[in-house]
C-alpha cells in the first residue's frame, strides 16, 4: 500500500473493518487507519467474500474480528460497534454462523483456522488498489 510516497503492504488478516468516507474507503487495521481512494464496492470485490461481510452500506467487516452479535449490531475485537441493516440482519447472522462453524471444524481437524486468511497481502499504490498477492510469492 502506498502511504504518501512510500509503499506499504497490508495483510488481510490485519484488517478489522473498512468504512466509506465519501468516494473513498478508510481501512481500519490493527496498526491504524489507512485512507484509500477506492470505493467500498471495489474493496469488497478484492477481499475474500467468505471472510468479510457488509452489514450496512458504509461498512465492510472482517468476520474474524467479530466477538459478539446482538440483534442489531456487530461488536468487534477493538470494541467498535457496527450497526446491522434491518434488511441484511438474517444474511449477516447466517454468514457469521457459517464462518464460526468453518473455523470450529478447522480447529477440530487440527488445521489453522485462519491459514488461508493470512496468506494474502493487499498492495495499494498511490492510494489506489494495485493487486493482491499470495504471501509465499510476494515476501
Amino acid at each position: 500500500m502506498k502511504v504518501g510516497r512510500l509503499e506499504e503492504s497490508i495483510y488481510i488478516s490485519d484488517i478489522l473493518y473498512a468504512e466509506a468516507d465519501g468516494k473513498r474507503a478508510k481501512i481500519h487495521t490493527k496498526k491504524g487507519v489507512i485512507d484509500a481512494s477506492m470505493s467500498m464496492a471495489d474493496l469488497e470485490k478484492v477481499l475474500p467474500a467468505n471472510e468479510f461481510c457488509r452489514p450496512i452500506r458504509w461498512a465492510l467487516v472482517s468476520m474474524r474480528e467479530i466477538v459478539a452479535m446482538p440483534t442489531d449490531i456487530l461488536k468487534l475485537s477493538d470494541k467498535t460497534e457496527i450497526p446491522i441493516s434491518r434488511l441484511k440482519r438474517k444474511e449477516i447472522q447466517d454468514a457469521f454462523a457459517n464462518y464460526s462453524w468453518r473455523s470450529t471444524r478447522r480447529r477440530m481437524r487440527g488445521r489453522n483456522p485462519v491459514k488461508e486468511f493470512t496468506d494474502y497481502v493487499i498492495i495499494i499504490k498511490g492510494k489506489k488498489l494495485y493487486s493482491v498477492f499470495e504471501k509465499k510469492g510476494f515476501l
